[in-house]
């Protein structure tokens, strides 16, 4: 069977039967399709498919085989989906690794509090301690969103698209992000550090998953995740004021960052949506708010 047509969005049948074809007798045929920002995801009882669609989707299922490779070897607090298979499966239109699927389920809802602070704290000490050179062969920061060409994308691509206030935001925020750049050392970094990639079972957290943005970059990459979730009052209370206020200059771009992505990828409607969202917090004037104090997790 061949991997779907055109530009169509796999369906759940066809990823199935795809599946089935490549590792037979896997229970697939009761797996189930959800879809992540720029996934479909065919979940097993106890493997995972995340399928890489659309233009370079070959390239970019095998950085992520890479990423889970290398971050899978480094000592996590919690354990991080192990590959199941050497090599992607690629095909005309579509690629994927195969992955374990971790037990537990994500709580995008959790919030700010002494146990949220005690987990996202430990994780960030945990990746800011790996050796660089176990994870050397990781893509580099913003590999996602176009690498090195992002401030490109954001200036000849996106910033015709928002209306003249927004556009010289843009312009000015991607340059104040790059500006951080060589500042510190970098370190391991996630990539997409939040609630929706940190897996729960029983209470407890049971493994952190989703490693396509993986990096060696300024730790202030996943803290300023955090903030994006949670109030950079109560961030403050896991890092020092420069990592917080570098961190808070990087959320100001996550949204640009998001269209890049989708743009290259030719999700129009990801692109605008996330375009969207980063006017209505320019025209709020929420690209760049400081914590108003400290704030103790309860």
């Amino acid at each position: 069977m061949a991997d779907g047509g055109g530009d169509r969005p796999p369906t759940q049948a066809a990823l199935r039967s795809w599946a089935d074809q490549r590792w037979p007798g896997q229970g697939w045929a009761t797996s189930r399709l959800t879809h992540g920002a720029f996934h479909p995801v065919l979940l097993g009882d106890d493997r995972v498919l995340r399928v890489a669609v659309g233009p370079g989707h070959e390239e970019r299922a095998r950085w992520e085989l890479v990423s889970h490779t290398l971050v899978a070897a480094v000592a996590l607090p919690w354990p991080v989906p192990r590959l199941l298979a050497p090599t992607v499966v690629a095909g005309p239109t579509w690629s994927a690794p195969l992955l374990e699927r971790l037990p537990g389920a994500v709580a995008p809802d959790l919030a700010w509090g002494s146990r949220t602070a005690t987990v996202f704290g430990r994780l960030l000490r945990s990746l800011a301690r790996t050796d660089e050179a176990l994870v050397a062969g990781l893509p580099p920061h913003r590999a996602w969103c176009g690498g090195t060409g992002w401030r490109g994308v954001v200036e000849e691509d996106l910033a015709p698209l928002l209306p003249r206030s927004a556009a010289t935001a843009a312009t000015r925020a991607a340059d104040a992000a790059l500006a951080l750049e060589g500042r510190v050392q970098p370190v391991l970094c996630h990539g997409d550090l939040g609630p929706h990639n940190v897996l729960w079972r029983d209470g407890r957290p049971a493994g952190v998953v989703d490693l396509d943005h993986a990096c060696v970059a300024d730790p202030a990459v996943d803290v300023a995740g955090l903030v994006a979730f949670f109030d950079a009052g109560a961030v403050a209370e896991l890092v020092d004021a420069d990592v917080l206020d570098r961190a808070i200059t990087l959320r100001a771009v996550l949204g640009l960052e998001v269209a890049a992505a989708a743009h290259l990828l030719g999700d129009v409607a990801l692109r605008d949506h996330a375009l969207a969202n980063f006017v209505r917090r320019s025209a709020n004037g929420e690209l760049r708010i400081a914590p108003s104090r400290p704030r103790r997790p309860r």
